[in-house]
């Protein structure tokens, strides 16, 4: 709940404003965001699978270990 919670203040694409110090920034999509090359869109997905996959395997190294 709490990693849901701060989805959204986490979220990397965000809207941008010029000269003016911004409290709440909206967020958009990677695909509307208005410098699409600086979204990094590849980058975001080979990092969430890596974090997916650092999870199974710490999972399955926990079942393996003896108690």
């Amino acid at each position: 709940g709490a990693m849901l919670g701060a989805s959204p203040k986490l979220w990397p694409w965000k809207e941008k404003a010029e000269g003016v110090k911004i409290i709440l920034q909206p967020n958009v999509s990677p695909l509307t965001f208005s410098e699409f090359s600086d979204a990094q869109i590849g980058a975001a997905i080979v990092l969430a699978l890596c974090g997916a996959i650092l999870v199974f395997v710490l999972h399955w190294a926990a079942r393996r270990t003896p108690e």
